[in-house]
């Protein structure tokens, strides 16, 4: 087995760069109270926001602010191809000196449990084989961050990982490939993404609530320069939540 850090590591190497990682989840679009909504993701009909939506991001921004006001440094902003991630990233970044990306490799994955590991962008990432036998017999000594996040991984049966695990992992080293060499040092990214991207990074099962328009803020490894998923460790929390908005359960 691998060392207990390599799991909730992706491995980009960031250069000695210092980043400051904040994810936003997109407002309240009709996609999140219409069920038949619910898998669209065509850029061109993607369902906009709601009026709540709107005001989400208005929020959202009037939040950034407050986070930034302090903060003398370059932001940049990426979005997923979908309309309500590029309309929330609009209204909460009005400022013109801020530029907005659509990254096509931050995307909702639809009916993403029925895809086949073949098929999913995670393919060629390959992680560790872990036997049910094996999981419990060290359980005893594990770490506990990375307990948590080898049940989250696992599928109920303990063999075989989650097939949105696979696809969406190597969704996110692909967007860290094509643009972490061009962030500076003591840069801001803003990633204003889906629910379970975001719960990627956190390290968080697919249960957790990620309401629309919350803010989460991730950090990168000092030690190793790699960017990591934060996870909660007991009382300490790696991952800081920023703002929540109580809203729907939907995604």
């Amino acid at each position: 087995m691998a060392d207990d850090d390599e799991y909730f590591v992706i491995p980009v190497p960031l250069h000695r760069k210092r980043i400051y990682l904040y994810l936003i989840r997109h407002g309240q679009s009709q996609a999140n109270v219409s069920p038949l909504l619910k898998k669209a993701t065509d850029p061109y009909t993607d369902p906009t926001l709601t009026r709540l939506g709107m005001e989400q991001a208005i929020t959202d921004s009037r939040a950034i602010a407050k986070c930034f006001h302090k903060i003398l440094r370059k932001i940049r902003v990426y979005t997923s191809v979908l309309l309500r991630a590029q309309e929330t990233a609009l209204l909460a970044f009005p400022q013109s000196d801020v530029n907005i990306h659509v990254a096509n490799h931050l995307k909702e994955e639809p009916n993403i449990l029925q895809k086949k590991f073949e098929r999913c962008e995670g393919e060629n990432f390959p992680l560790p084989s872990i036997q049910a036998q094996q999981f419990k017999m060290r359980r005893a000594n594990i770490n506990p961050s990375r307990l948590v996040y080898e049940t989250n991984l696992l599928q109920p049966d303990g063999f075989h990982y989650r097939p949105e695990v696979i696809c969406t992992t190597g969704s996110v080293k692909k967007f860290l490939h094509e643009h972490a060499d061009d962030w500076r040092d003591g840069e801001i990214i803003v990633l204003v993404i889906h629910g379970h991207l975001i719960r990627h990074f956190l390290g968080v099962s697919g249960s957790t609530k990620i309401p629309n328009g919350g803010i989460y803020q991730a950090f990168d490894d000092p030690v190793r320069r790699t960017l990591s998923i934060p996870l909660h460790t007991g009382e300490q929390v790696q991952h800081l939540l920023l703002y929540h908005p109580p809203q729907t359960d939907r995604e």
